[in-house]
């Protein structure tokens, strides 16, 4: 029995010094991390933006309902995006994607100062067709029926 509990007890001693250099080696790693401008670099080419921002039309996609007649916390922060968003010129069109949840997020960006200048075109046919969504809200509004 000697034989197979001296096996053993290497086996742990191994597992031990194994855990301890890995331990290590995340602390080190740690401080290199906390006490170097790695971090600094690293966020700063993670948060860089990787297009420009502006284009022809912004589609928000529905979250969430509180109660039946209520926009929950995410689609009331979708949509407060949304006009700051078209507050600062980036879109012409809006496209809200949500069965339930669009006709009241809708409302709500009305509300903070977004034209309501509804627009079915015939381009939009062929998202709806792709998204499968049997009511996306779209409406075009332009610079020129924007009030400021």
């Amino acid at each position: 029995m000697a034989p197979k509990s001296a096996g053993f007890l290497r086996l742990i001693r191994t597992f031990r010094i194994f855990l301890l250099r890995f331990a290590t080696a995340l602390g080190i790693l740690m401080l290199v991390i906390t006490l170097t401008p790695v971090l600094s670099y690293w966020i700063s080419t993670l948060s860089t933006p990787w297009g420009s921002g502006d284009g022809d039309t912004l589609i928000v996609l529905g979250a969430d309902i509180t109660a039946p007649d209520m926009i929950g916390f995410g689609s009331y922060w979708r949509s407060y995006y949304t006009a700051l968003t078209w507050r600062q010129g980036h879109f012409r069109r809006i496209i809200i994607a949500g069965k339930d949840i669009a006709p009241l997020m809708r409302n709500f960006i009305v509300g903070e100062g977004v034209p309501r200048t509804f627009s079915p075109s015939r381009t939009n046919q062929p998202l709806r067709m792709r998204m499968r969504c049997t009511w996306p809200i779209c409406w075009r509004a332009t610079k020129a029926a924007k009030s400021s």
